[in-house]
């Protein structure tokens, strides 16, 4: 009787080549780290402009009498506010992140001696190319 398919362990090998297919290149790296630099300043300047009095706020939370809940849930706001306005950053290196978040994920299963649940990954991520 043949073992479901949730009981395939596959090979070693297979396992180690797919880590291989989504290893990033140098050129790949070189783009996903510039555009997270990019989007990280970007973000970072956005709230500079946007949130700093919601920030000051926070800070001298202690001697008013304001609802520091209340700031803080403003603040959350002005951050995801700042992060959309720049996702567009983001969008360029997408299927990159894919890549990376798949072997990061593997690498991580492998180490642990998951190889069934590296497949996996890998095989969500095949799955997601194609949507």
């Amino acid at each position: 009787m043949p073992k479901p398919l949730w009981c395939w362990t596959g090979e070693d090998e297979d396992v180690k080549s797919d880590l291989k297919k989504v290893e990033l290149t140098n050129q790949e790296k070189k783009k996903y780290n510039n555009a997270m630099k990019v989007y990280k300043t970007e973000v970072k300047f956005c709230m500079m402009d946007m949130c700093v009095g919601i920030k000051r706020r926070l800070q001298k939370w202690g001697t008013s009498n304001g609802d520091p809940r209340a700031l803080l849930d403003q603040f959350a706001e002005c951050k995801a506010d700042c992060e959309k306005a720049n996702k567009s950053i983001l969008d360029e290196i997408k299927d990159i992140d894919k890549k990376k978040k798949c072997h990061d994920i593997m690498v991580q299963y492998l180490a642990l001696g998951y190889n069934d649940l590296a497949e996996r990954a890998y095989l969500n991520y095949r799955t997601s190319l194609m949507e």
